[in-house]
């Protein structure tokens, strides 16, 4: 039995063709709201985005971590959009010194209507020489490279200390070679209603010699002590169920093993991002068991309603002459 990555063609988060648990939870807000999110897909939160991944490629791939993100020592432009914009669109033109150019993009980044050619000049060459050292330290790294401050590394070096103290998630993310482990590992796989579902579960280690199986999410989070509510609040137990669903489907078509055999054990590991406090939570597997069954019935309504075209009312209205029970 050899425990590998499944090949994949699209890249996770380029794949719309496939259902996750986001869109799962689009699609409880209302049938029309999943309908519009396939049409036209909301705008992610990036700086939310851009943290998130940056915790998870420092504490789970952290060998790679500096193939991705350089450590800048240059302040940030944060006087303004307006500013950020000006020292985004010199490092893409990859400026040299040339006023032309530069006032040509202070006028894209400001509004100069009142102002002469020459007062331009003058304000464009201030608010060059501001960012300066910014502009060009970016400048000198690829263009696919992210920065990461001073302040937050230490940070992420705070939150790497806390989980190597903390027993539990120091041994459930201990890259110990001896069992098959993966970081971000992206399963595609069908639900028994025939939806092509995928998952990227954060990190997941086997042990073949006992068919033991992790399922390990990692959460940053503002109240580590009252987690309960936060997963209640984003739907953190279906996630986890989602991806023990995957997970299942994994070991039965990948891997070609009875799902019985296997025992699938999740976790999850909160840190609170302003202390750095670590809390490893286990989830009962009863609710895990009832978070697999509302699954069930919602990714079987998708299908009902995607084979219909029914958009403008959910299943059970449908079948009530448009009316909901008010629950």
């Amino acid at each position: 039995m050899k425990i590998k990555r499944q090949a994949v063609l699209i890249p996770y988060y380029d794949d719309k063709s496939r259902l996750n648990h986001s869109l799962i939870k689009i699609f409880r807000e209302s049938p029309m709201a999943y309908k519009r999110e396939l049409d036209n897909p909301r705008e992610l939160n990036m700086s939310f985005l851009k943290e998130g991944t940056m915790i998870h490629k420092y504490i789970l791939e952290h060998a790679d971590f500096f193939s991705e993100y350089y450590l800048q020592y240059a302040e940030s432009p944060n006087k303004s959009p307006n500013q950020r914009k000006l020292a985004e669109r010199l490092i893409q033109e990859n400026f040299s010194g040339e006023v032309d150019l530069l006032t040509t993009i202070y006028k894209e980044c400001y509004n100069t209507s009142k102002l002469s050619p020459k007062e331009v000049e003058v304000k464009a060459i201030e608010a060059a020489n501001e960012i300066a050292e910014y502009v060009k330290e970016n400048m000198l790294h690829s263009s696919s490279m992210l920065p990461v401050d001073q302040k937050t590394l230490e940070t992420l070096k705070r939150y790497t200390q806390s989980i190597h103290d903390h027993t539990a998630a120091r041994d459930l993310l201990d890259e110990d070679f001896s069992h098959p482990w993966f970081s971000e590992f992206h399963i595609n796989w069908v639900h028994p209603s025939g939806a092509e579902c995928k998952s990227l579960i954060d990190r997941i280690k086997f042990i073949p010699e006992t068919k033991t199986v992790w399922v390990i999410d990692l959460k940053s989070t503002s109240d580590v002590a009252n987690f309960r509510d936060s997963a209640d609040k984003y739907g953190h137990i279906t996630q986890i169920a989602f991806y023990r669903m995957a997970v299942v489907w994994y070991i039965e078509h990948i891997l070609k093993e009875n799902p019985l055999d296997w025992t699938i054990n999740t976790a999850i590991i909160a840190i609170e991002k302003q202390t750095a406090d670590v809390k490893v939570f286990s989830i009962d597997e009863y609710e895990l068991d009832d978070a697999t069954l509302r699954l069930n019935g919602w990714i079987e309504d998708i299908q009902w309603h995607k084979q219909n075209n029914i958009w403008n009312m959910d299943r059970e209205a449908f079948d009530n002459n448009g009316i909901n029970l008010l629950k």
